[in-house]
């Protein structure tokens, strides 16, 4: 059994079957080796990047699935929506911690007390302005580790708000000597290359970088054999072709198609081709709301490319700039 089938599956879609992952053993053993050093008192900091749909957060899930029995798991997510919130990312974080009335007067001790303003305890500047609040939550994150080994990962950390993102630029370079396991997920293009994260991440020697690679179609062909059972090559094929191996896009344009009613055979193969980016995008949308705005922009880009392109091309365009990538959504929107 390969390190993803051991670490966790998932069901996906609402189908009754599970989804190992898929050629991800190098990425998990990296994952695995940055937690046993972080248990073992030596800090880690783990960059997952790469484009929407490649598998980040399925990874991130993994390590704090692996993490649950022996640490203590904070997870928190970055948003478009809620980047003008100072510190939504850390509250995310540390807000249910130190919510707890038997470990909080501990939590906050010595200079964590500089960060109890963020949590509404007592008074002082809860918008994270100030260097004595960023230090206080450094402390806070000491404090929670020297209890027990402390996991904080952060989804989407690309769009967290800029003085989550600070603090976390704090904590990098003064992680090693923690129990502390800090895992971001990033699309490198979005996150501003200007930040104080992006230079304490291109600073921090000892930097765990991973990068999830496209399926191959003996992977694409074994996903596509989850979902509908045994399918022909020449069908896995051109899902290959029409996804470019994309993971989420295998797997919701897969699930489309037997909804549809097509059959995974070789007859059906040029169905899967003939459909193009316009009229797959089409058969994904509805389905890619279910999976949050990052689908819904994969779904959407793949409909702007138009007939005479295939999803290969969609990783690329929803990796644009905010801006463009903002245009292309309302342009799809006004199709």
């Amino acid at each position: 059994m390969s390190w993803g089938d051991r670490w966790l599956a998932f069901p996906v879609m609402g189908l009754s079957s599970v989804s190992p992952l898929r050629e991800r053993d190098t990425e998990l053993a990296l994952l695995s080796d940055a937690l046993a050093d972080a248990l073992g008192g030596t800090g880690r900091v783990v960059l997952i990047q790469g484009s929407p749909g490649i598998g980040k957060t399925r990874l991130l899930d993994a390590v704090c699935a692996r993490a649950c029995a022996s640490a203590l798991v904070l997870r928190g997510r970055g948003g478009e929506q809620e980047r003008q919130l100072p510190l939504g990312v850390v509250r995310e974080l540390f807000e249910r911690s130190v919510s707890r009335a038997d470990t909080r007067s501990r939590l906050l001790a010595g200079a964590a007390g500089l960060a109890a303003s963020v949590f509404g305890i007592g008074q002082g500047d809860a918008s994270g302005s100030t260097f004595a609040v960023t230090h206080g939550l450094y402390w806070l994150s000491a404090n929670l580790a020297e209890m027990r080994p402390l996991v904080l990962a952060v989804d989407d950390a690309h769009w967290a708000d800029e003085a989550s993102q600070d603090w976390l630029a704090y904590l990098i370079p003064r992680i090693e000597g923690e129990r502390i396991l800090l895992a971001l997920t990033v699309r490198p293009r979005e996150l501003d290359p200007a930040s104080r994260l992006a230079a304490a991440l291109a600073s921090f020697p000892d930097l765990v970088v991973i990068e999830p690679r496209e399926l191959t179609l003996r992977a694409t062909a074994t996903v596509v054999e989850e979902l509908a059972g045994q399918a022909d090559m020449a069908f896995s094929t051109s899902v290959r072709r029409a996804t470019g191996g994309n993971p989420l896009l295998v797997r919701t344009l897969v699930a489309s198609l037997i909804a549809a009613g097509v059959e995974p055979t070789a007859r059906n193969a040029e169905r899967v081709e003939a459909a193009g980016g316009d009229r797959i995008g089409r058969i994904v949308l509805p389905r890619m709301h279910r999976l949050g705005r990052n689908a819904v922009a994969l779904a959407r880009a793949a409909a702007i490319l138009g007939e005479t392109r295939s999803l290969r091309d969609v990783g690329e365009l929803a990796e644009l700039d905010r801006s463009s990538a903002a245009a292309a959504t309302d342009s799809a929107g006004n199709r």
